[in-house]
């Protein structure tokens, strides 16, 4: 136990560097009390039982039995905070945290560690794989179509593995397109270049591993084996929502990707397949949807 003096300084200096407001709501997100002094979303112009969502609609799905935490939630003036939901019987704690110093520290560091890669070089590199990706997969077609063509393979089964495959490319190669578009605008920032070809490196290392099943399925007749290995799931996921996100902005929808804590650091599957099939249920989602927005939990 540290010192009452200690606990004082430390909750002293905690209330004011992080700002926290309060306010409790039901499981249908009404509102019920409020505490504290900074409101950054205006919900004590509410009345007790009216919703919160027009306020906070990142609260959408974010209520459960266990403690959730958003690490940076912004509202309409641009601040940055960080969103707490802690469950209490029928009820919910909603915390809120003044975050603008680590978000501002974290993209500062982020802008440091990639000046030096942001480079218009650089870009064209990242252009130029995605053309020979293309190429790849122009050659892997050629290959499927020789070997349908030689009887390796029934043409039933040729036009349904290519149906599903080039659904699958449209995703990834429509991501890059739009990552690239802003790179390449005169008005982009270093960071947005930066934000691009991160986002361009994403989409085709997933491109990459749709060509690698194209050429394995040219080479082998039997179904594509089944290759487990260990990966971070964090990686995916966030792989998974930057190619989803621009292809959600362009329907005017929201797109957010929740991690439970429950979900372990590593997984032990075959991370292609896993990745196709996010890619191809998100996909789909945005696709028929027409207004609101896409989760993935």
């Amino acid at each position: 136990m540290l010192p009452e003096k200690v606990i004082a300084y430390l909750q002293e200096n905690y209330l004011r560097t992080r700002k926290p407001f309060c306010f409790l709501v039901n499981s249908e997100y009404e509102l019920k009390q409020v505490w504290g002094g900074i409101d950054p979303l205006a919900i004590c112009n509410l009345k007790e039982g009216s919703s919160v969502l027009d306020q906070a609609p990142f609260l959408l799905g974010a209520l459960n039995d266990q403690i959730q935490i958003l690490p940076f939630v912004s509202n309409d003036r641009g601040d940055v905070f960080e969103v707490h939901t802690v469950p209490s019987a029928e009820d919910h704690f909603v915390v809120i945290l003044d975050a603008s110093e680590e978000h501002s520290a974290l993209q500062h560091t982020q802008q440091v560690a990639n000046e030096d890669r942001l480079l218009g070089v650089n870009q064209r590199k990242l252009i130029q794989r995605q053309s020979e990706l293309i190429g790849d997969l122009i050659e892997a077609k050629s290959e499927l179509d020789h070997r349908q063509r030689e009887g390796e393979r029934s043409n039933a089964e040729k036009r349904e593995f290519f149906a599903r495959m080039s659904n699958e490319f449209r995703t990834p190669l429509a991501s890059i397109i739009n990552y690239a578009d802003l790179a390449l605008d005169h008005s982009a920032t270093a960071s947005d270049i930066r934000k691009s070809s991160e986002a361009i490196a994403r989409a085709s290392r997933h491109l990459a591993s749709l060509v690698d099943t194209v050429l394995d399925e040219a080479r082998f007749e039997s179904e594509r084996a089944v290759k487990e290995t260990p990966f971070e799931v964090v990686s995916m996921v966030n792989d998974v929502a930057t190619i989803m996100a621009p292809l959600a902005a362009e329907k005017e929808l929201s797109f957010a990707a929740y991690l439970s804590d429950s979900v372990p650091k590593f997984l032990y599957v075959d991370e292609v397949c896993l990745r196709q099939i996010l890619v191809n249920l998100l996909g789909n989602a945005v696709k028929y949807t027409n207004s609101g927005g896409v989760k993935l939990n």
